[in-house]
Parts: structure tokens; sequence; C-alpha cells
């Protein structure tokens, strides 16, 4: 979410706008206000780690996906629904020369 903040709305007007207590929050802090230190009141830090969380979430989505491309139900999909037509390899292409070639020339 933070990066993100920063990619999609640098300037926190977003933010400002839903988050009333943030309105008055220098830009530099908008997408991470826990680091800005005032006299009066700091906001409170985070509940959860955001880098630990994104990186057991990436864990688990690629995990299951290594686990969806050997399982049973993936291979019976392939078998009943892809297709089983053999397909002829393509031979390139040659261009054949003429034997003679005829160059035009332009008399003047």
């Amino acid at each position: 979410p933070i990066k993100q903040g920063m990619d999609q709305d640098p300037d926190g007007k977003f933010i400002r706008k839903w988050v009333p207590e943030l309105k008055d929050i220098p830009a530099h802090f908008i997408h991470q206000p826990w680091l800005f230190k005032n006299d009066n009141e700091n906001y409170p830090k985070p509940i959860v780690d955001e880098k630990l969380a994104r990186a057991r979430a990436k864990e688990k989505i690629y995990a299951l996906k290594k686990e969806s491309k050997r399982s049973d139900e993936t291979t019976k999909l392939v078998l009943k629904h892809a297709s089983r037509l053999k397909r002829k390899t393509r031979k390139k292409s040659v261009k054949k020369m003429p034997a003679k070639s005829v160059q035009l020339r332009l008399d003047l």
C-alpha cells in the first residue's frame, strides 16, 4: 500500500481527503505518517509489518501456483479441454533469386 500510494498519489490528496488527521502532515511523510515526529502528537505505528506480510503472501501465492501446475485436477482439465491437434512445424521459406538478375538502367 505504501508504494502504491507513492506511485498513484504522490502528493497524498486522497489520503488527506479521507484521513482528516493527516491533512496537515508534510508531503514527505504522507505515506508513512508514523515516521513524522511532532511535538503535539505522533501517528501510531503500523499494526502489520508490510514487508513481512508481502513476503509471506508472495511465498503462498507461488506455492499455490507450483502446486496447481502438478495437480491431478490440472492434468484432467488439460486432457479434457486442451487441443490435441498435432501441429506441423513450419519450414523456413527461402526466397529464390532469379537465375539472371535484370537491372534497369536510365540512359540519358
